[in-house]
Order: structure tokens, then sequence, then C-alpha cells
């Protein structure tokens, strides 16, 4: 309180003295944009893309730290270059849509200054309302317009996505000592069943103001989902959909079928899910993320993929472990190179055990803003030297995403995998999980991925490790 107290007076001393409104370029989520009375005159933001997608990224974080200031003021896009994105009248029509009231440009030369005078903007003038969703629970989650003026925007609230399967996404968000979900459907408009506890004391709000038509069951709700956001209220666990209950009780089935066929023991693996129909009664949020984490690790090893946490590795000279709970496993290693070049090449080494024999794609899941870092990082793998190619995929949390480096086959029952960077004094290097995968991976936030095997016998009852 005492920083933000000495902020808000230096920003009314400047503007008294110059007699100028006051903005600030938006740099990331802090104390000074979180304060609500940070006393700006707006903000300022710098556009390094003009495509929608980059556009709507570089604006929405800006726009969700404005809203929710107690005096909301103009965002103005500065510093952005004359070039021929700028010749596509919907990319000045996407500034109004997401609030930018102004902007400045960088022309040089007769010929932009001429393109310049002619150009027109007609700023974004509407009053926008935020709904925010916790930056943990980006993708799924993202930034977009609901309905009317009503807009969905990250935030840094404390909260993180939940795997609820394919059809249904959503994200749990802290409300004081309790949690409140937001859940929606992936695809159209149907009717979902819902295992719920306490369902008829849950309340289901459609941001969009469509119709729910909830109907209560003997275990839940069955209730109308779209791709909208649903906000749920006063509800002791998450609403899990029955059907994706079912699917993993086959997949376990399945699972257990495939490890006897290939002499595999996974007894001490499925222990949790020995009493799967039990779990699901006693509490159905639970049942399903241990039975995920099961097919999970179950089929990984069946398949002969390992999936590697870097923040639990002890062999690296990395700056630090940084708690992250839109990160796999909750948390990365961080790396930031003050000394730059004095401190030599710095490695952080994860051990591979070897689970297949042939050829394995190798996907690290990062966050490097700066692309000149990427061309600084290297992964070493025995003899072997690979190099990041192109921008990451599949972005989630806090901007990471997914990288392949290329492929290789694993000739040791366990083999280091290093990551070595030449850091500069500006080197921001951020590192989350390694997989490596003898069949495709498409990769899908911190999901791991669900490795497929042939069918036993259909809607076989579960009976592992009795």
């Amino acid at each position: 309180k005492a920083r933000s107290r000495r902020a808000a007076r230096i920003i009314r001393s400047i503007r008294k003295a110059s007699g100028v409104p006051v903005f600030q370029d938006w740099t990331g989520w802090s104390w000074f944009f979180e304060n609500p009375d940070n006393e700006l005159s707006g903000l300022s933001i710098r556009l390094n893309k003009l495509t929608p997608n980059s556009l709507l990224s570089s604006t929405s974080q800006a726009l969700s730290s404005n809203l929710r200031s107690r005096q909301p003021g103009p965002i103005f896009a500065v510093d952005v270059p004359m070039g021929p994105e700028l010749n596509d009248p919907g990319v000045l029509s996407d500034m109004t849509q997401y609030g930018v009231r102004g902007l400045f440009l960088r022309a040089s030369g007769a010929e932009q200054l001429a393109k310049l005078s002619k150009m027109s903007f007609a700023g974004g003038m509407e009053t926008m309302i935020g709904f925010y969703y916790p930056q943990n629970a980006s993708n799924p989650a993202q930034a977009q317009k609901i309905a009317g003026n009503l807009w969905w925007l990250p935030s840094p609230a404390d909260g993180n996505r939940l795997d609820l399967g394919n059809d249904l996404s959503g994200y749990e968000i802290a409300s004081g000592t309790t949690s409140n979900y937001v859940i929606w459907n992936n695809g159209p408009r149907k009717m979902i069943e819902l295992r719920l506890k306490n369902a008829g004391t849950t309340s289901f709000q459609s941001l969009s103001g469509a119709t729910l038509s909830p109907t209560l069951t003997k275990s839940g709700i069955n209730i109308m989902l779209d791709p909208t956001p649903v906000l749920v209220t006063n509800a002791t666990h998450c609403p899990i959909p029955e059907s994706e209950l079912i699917k993993v009780e086959r997949e376990l089935g399945n699972l257990l079928e495939v490890a006897v066929k290939l002499k595999k023991n996974i007894s001490e693996e499925t222990f949790e899910v020995r009493n799967f129909d039990d779990l699901i009664t006693a509490n159905p949020q639970k049942a399903l993320l241990t039975a995920q984490k099961t097919i999970r690790k179950v089929g990984a090893y069946l398949a002969g993929a390992s999936w590697l946490e870097y923040e639990a590795t002890s062999k690296h000279l990395f700056s630090e472990v940084v708690k992250d709970a839109g990160c796999s496993n909750g948390g990365y290693l961080s790396l930031r190179t003050p000394l730059g070049e004095a401190t030599g090449p710095i490695h952080a080494t994860v051990a591979v055990p070897q689970r297949f024999q042939g050829n394995v794609d190798v996907w690290v899941g990062a966050r490097i803003p700066n692309p000149s870092d990427r061309q600084r990082i290297k992964f070493k793998f025995g003899g072997q030297v690979m190099t990041i190619k192109g921008e990451p995929i599949s972005l989630y949390g806090s901007g990471f995403g997914w990288y392949n480096v290329g492929a290789t086959r694993l000739s040791q029952s366990v083999s280091a995998f290093t990551a070595e960077v030449n850091g500069v004094p500006s080197t921001d290097i951020s590192l989350d999980c390694v997989l490596f995968t003898p069949v495709p991976f498409q990769p899908n936030n911190v999901r791991q991925p669900e490795f497929s095997f042939p069918e036993g016998k259909a809607g076989q009852k579960l009976t592992l490790g009795r």
C-alpha cells in the first residue's frame, strides 16, 4: 500500500507540473497496474504484430487491468510501425473493437507520411464490461467478446484450468475461502449430464443469457451447454460430465487388457483406482482426476513415452524454480542472466529412461518471449544437438508454448538430455516440461497425451487391483 501511495503522489505531481495526462506502457501483471487507485490517465500498449490474434493478445491484458481500475481511462497504441498490415481496414476495425482509443504511428519518408495523412481511425468509444478468467486457465479460456459489450478477459486472479475431457472445458477460480467454476461445451449446444453432489443448491448462470433448462437427476443435473461460459456458484466441487467418467473407466479397463497382453505389471500404477465406482460416488472430481492421471501414466509407460518435468531436476544452473499453477505440475525452471556472457553456458539436465528402442519425437514446453533467446538455447543428447526452429504452438498459461526440437533414438537405459544456454544480460528463458514420444503428438496446453491402444472387450467392468 505504501508504494502504491508513493506512485500515486508522483503521478499527481507530474500531472500538476506538466498540465497533461499521464499514461504508462502496460508491461505485465504487477502491483502498479493492479492497483485500482493508480491515478493514471490511461494505458498505452505496443503492438508487435497486427494480425487479429496478435492484436487481441496484445490488448486483452492491458484492457483487463484498465477495466478493473476504479476510473478506467483510454488505451492508446503507441509507436505502431507504418506496415502493409495497415492497408487492411479490418486491422483498424479490430483495434476499435478491442477498446483502443487512439494510435501513434511511426512513419518515415514522403510516401508513408502521405499515406498517414489520409488515414482515419474511429477509436473505440463503447463502454466495455469485463468477465475475468485466471491467466493460468489460458487455453482453453481465451479473450473474446461474449455478448453485447461483455468481454471475457485474462487476469492475474487465483485459479487454474480444469481437465473435463474433450467435450467440456472449464476452470476454477478462487473466491475467498471457496471456489467458483466456469464451464462450457466445446461443440454445438446440447444437453449435458453432470455429476454433482449438491446440484439442488448450486447456481448456474450463462454469461450470454442463454436458457440452460436445468433438470435435477439422482446423481446431479442435466443442463443445456454451448460454447458460451457458464458460471457455477455454491458447488461443493466442479460439475463432472457423466460421459467422461464412463469413458475413463472404459479406458482404464482397456489399459489393463493391454498390460496383460504385453506382460506388464501395472498393479502399483493402478492402485488408486482399484475401487473406482466407490470413488465416483464419494468424490466425482477426485475420481476423474485420479483416473486421468493413471491413464496418462500407464499409457505413456505402455507406449514407450516419457513426460519429464524440468522443475523436478536437481542438475541445473538456472536461476530458480518458480511456482505457477498454469504450468505442468505447477512450476517451471526459470533463467535470467543479468551477468550475461560472464556466467558462461548455463545448463539444465533431465534423465530420460529408455522405454522405446526406435525413433522418438522431442517436444519442449517453454516460454521464450525474445526470439533471439531461441537461438541461444541448444538441447544436447549424446552427440546430437537440437535447436528451436519457428514459433511455439498451443500457447498456455503465462505465455508458455510447445516447440518440436527434433527426433532422436534412446540408446541407453537412462540418457541425459541437456538444455544449454549461452545467455546475454537480457536472456529470459523458462522451461516447463519435455516429452519423448514414439507416436505423433498434438499439443493441447499442458494436457499429457492419451495414447490409444486397440480396444479390448467393449464395456468391460473395471476390476483393477482386485
